[in-house]
């Protein structure tokens, strides 16, 4: 469970994101690694989306996959500017970030206008796990992929 306490912490040590807008994924962080389980963009600030009754049940049935693990914020925030946010772009990037997580998850929580390609490129994207060839290392650092 996330408790109100945490909630309130957590907004005590990031302020810097409470009136900000963007997306935002919501991740578990177990084993030295993190699994992204939900992406949301915002339709109010931060603040006002992240922590509603409805995202929280969404987080509770992630965490429960757990024994150990500790949930993770990301925010992909929109710069800082006068005047209302770009909802069209905010839009395009949640598209892209979810389709990004379901490759590394594919049991992400939501999956709207969402699908995994069944194609991939080796030791690039969805291209099976393993040793990557000295080419791949070049090829991705080109293409600024890690």
């Amino acid at each position: 469970m996330i408790a109100e306490e945490s909630i309130n912490r957590f907004w005590r040590d990031q302020p810097k994101f409470e009136s900000r807008y963007g997306c935002y994924i919501f991740a578990m962080s177990a084993g030295g690694g993190l699994t992204p389980w939900y992406v949301e963009k915002t339709r109010k600030t931060f603040k006002k989306e992240i922590f509603t009754p409805h995202k929280l049940n969404y987080y509770t049935q992630a965490m429960a996959n757990y024994v150990k693990g500790k949930p993770a914020f990301f925010f992909v925030t929109t710069p800082k500017s006068v005047g209302k946010p770009n909802n069209s772009k905010i839009r395009e990037v949640e598209k892209y970030l979810i389709n990004l997580a379901m490759t590394q998850n594919p049991d992400l929580l939501n999956k709207q206008d969402a699908s995994i390609p069944d194609w991939g490129v080796k030791g690039v994207v969805r291209g099976g796990k393993g040793k990557v060839a000295a080419g791949v290392k070049h090829f991705r650092v080109m293409l600024g992929v890690r």
